[in-house]
């Protein structure tokens, strides 16, 4: 992410490919794992499936398959799903902390 950030401020060229493949894998494991968070309903569901739509976007758009304008979309899927994977995280520490549910969870 520092290459990609430097590299768009030095307005040089760098290629994503590489990246393309990374991202690409963990769109592969997020998806076999899917059908195991979503056996009920749930916050975590919502954040996988959220990561479901993300993660090829980004994959594809550094490999060069599709146009990078639609990242603006992965980028707003993940905004979701760190937002919510916050609150969750919060919800366990401070449910835990205190022995009873103060924070709801689904």
């Amino acid at each position: 992410m520092f290459l990609k950030y430097k590299a768009l401020v030095d307005g040089s060229a760098l290629d994503t490919r590489l990246d393309g493949y990374a991202w690409l894998v963990l769109f592969l494991i997020v998806l076999l794992w899917t059908p195991a968070f979503c056996t009920k309903f749930s916050l975590l569901s919502i954040v996988v499936i959220v990561l479901d739509i993300a993660l090829p976007l980004i994959a594809f758009a550094d490999m060069g398959v599709i146009p990078s304008s639609v990242t603006v979309v992965a980028a707003w899927c993940l905004l979701i799903s760190g937002s919510v994977s916050i609150y969750l995280s919060s919800a366990i520490v401070v449910n835990g902390a205190f022995g009873r549910k103060i924070y709801p969870t689904l």
